[in-house]
């Protein structure tokens, strides 16, 4: 698996691919993207609510949606946990995934 790296152009392969692809999908509301209409997450939408319980569950729903959706041959969610504290007014989430071509798991944390 490789893609192109959207800042440098430069080609991103395993985790930095998977982590970018991750980011994008979580940052990219459905119907945002001409070409591509079904693409995109409900992540967006937590927005802006407030910290509690329900943001957390509908943010795994959606996350899990998307990852089955859009990357479903490359990785699979593990969990997902809000992090204490914001940055910037994000409120930050750890997200564990497993590549499915080795086993591996990894942590990223997404800022929404």
């Amino acid at each position: 698996m490789q893609g192109m790296d959207r800042h440098t152009g430069e080609i991103i392969t395993g985790w930095e691919y998977i982590f970018q692809s991750v980011d994008d999908l979580f940052t990219t509301r459905f119907r945002e993207r001409a070409e591509r209409r079904p693409y995109g997450s409900a992540v967006p939408d937590a927005i802006d609510r407030p910290i509690n319980d329900d943001l957390v569950l509908d943010v795994f729903v959606a996350a899990a949606e998307a990852i089955d959706a859009w990357l479903s041959g490359i990785v699979r969610l593990v969990d997902i946990q809000m992090l204490d504290g914001t940055v910037d007014g994000k409120t930050r989430f750890s997200v564990m995934l497993e590549r499915l071509d080795n086993g591996d798991v990894a942590s990223y944390e997404a800022l929404l």
